[in-house]
Order: structure tokens, then sequence, then C-alpha cells
């Protein structure tokens, strides 16, 4: 994301509510967290997510959709004091973790 402008996306956002899980994990992978949330702006690279528990920008997390019962590791990109709850997320391998049926095509590009 580093040198984009704001309105440059890599792929397309869909808003889009799913509820999903966000958990910590420690260097020998044991979870430390787990916290319920949901998404509110999917692309295939990130997302926006909203959470009951506070996450800081740079931690790594997995993410882990309900509806489909897959996981991704994640980073925290964004969060705001402004926007409680609210926490921008990169996906370490980009793809259709979240189980759109019908994605955009820019998110074929890359095999999601």
């Amino acid at each position: 994301m580093t040198g984009m402008l704001p309105d440059q996306r890599r792929s397309s956002r869909l808003l889009l509510a799913l509820p999903i899980t966000v958990s910590g994990v420690d260097p020998e992978n044991h979870t430390i967290f787990r916290l319920p949330g949901d998404t509110i702006v999917v692309n295939q690279h990130g997302a926006l997510i909203r959470t009951t528990g506070d996450l800081i920008e740079g931690e790594e997390i997995m993410v882990t959709v309900a509806s489909t019962g897959q996981s991704g590791r994640a980073r925290v990109v964004w969060s705001g004091f402004a926007y409680e709850g609210k926490y921008g997320i990169e996906l370490e391998a980009p793809g259709n973790l979240w189980g759109v049926h019908f994605p955009p095509d820019d998110w074929q590009a890359t095999g999601a």
C-alpha cells in the first residue's frame, strides 16, 4: 500500500457484512486472544473490519470467516481512535477469503 494515493486500490471493494473471528497468535502459534467481529468492506487484498477488542497497527492476526470456515493471516494496517473498533487489515496472501460468489473482474488477475 505504500506510495498509493488514497483513491487508488489494488482491487475493487465490496460492502459486505460477514461474521468473523479475529485471533492473535504467539511465535509458537498458540492462540493468545480470540475476538468476534464482522467485515464492513472487503476486497481481494484485505478488509475494513469491526471488532470488540483493541488491535494495534502492525499486529499480525488470523481472520476466520464464519460462513466459509476459511482462515487467513493478516496484518493490521489502520486503526483510528475516531473510528472505535474499526480496523483496516491486509491479507498476507491476496484472495477470495470472503467467499464472494461473483467477485469483480480485477479479483481474477491473481487467481482469486
